[in-house]
């Protein structure tokens, strides 16, 4: 990886992350630090909120959510060990969608709605057709298209197992 358009020293700051992780001392404390820039590094005309937009996961409509990420970073610098990235995120628990809750949009989030009616008689299973698992697989695919050299894709928040248990 070389350097990145909202990061151009990209290359040290993964060599940085990468000693720290393994225990290694960069010299300084280990820091992310965001700040604003006067300019963006880009000009991406920002669309208008649609009308009935509750949340940034909304699956409402997908070019305000493309515009959302490709705005999501260029306004900011990114200092010290702070990458610029983005994400296909649906909710702060992807998995329970993935495998059968619903989304319920709420301002500012997206709880999974509860559908296992008896936990003795609940099954696990991918279904390749669910809604929100193609949804990200799209935003994903999308997020890599128009971040390429740009900025980093992460993964989407599955969270931990209790709590998609719990939905």
């Amino acid at each position: 990886m070389s350097g990145l358009l909202y990061r151009e020293d990209m290359d040290d700051v993964r060599k940085r992350i990468t000693k720290w992780w393994h225990g290694g001392d960069i010299g300084r404390p280990f820091i992310m630090l965001k700040a604003p820039r006067e300019k963006p590094l880009e000009d991406i005309d920002e669309l208008p909120k649609p009308e009935g937009w509750l949340t940034n996961y909304s699956t409402s409509d997908f070019e305000y959510r493309v515009n959302l990420f490709q705005r999501q970073c260029i306004n900011t610098h990114f200092l010290g060990e702070a990458v610029p990235f983005v994400g296909p995120h649906l909710a702060p628990n992807c998995l329970a969608l993935y495998l059968g809750c619903r989304g319920l949009e709420m301002p500012d989030t997206c709880w999974a709605e509860p559908f296992i009616e008896d936990p003795e008689e609940a099954e696990f299973v991918f279904d390749p057709e669910n809604y929100y698992w193609k949804y990200t697989l799209r935003l994903a695919n999308k997020q890599l298209e128009l971040g390429r050299g740009k900025y980093l894709v992460e993964f989407p928040d599955l969270i931990e197992g209790l709590d998609t248990l719990a939905a």
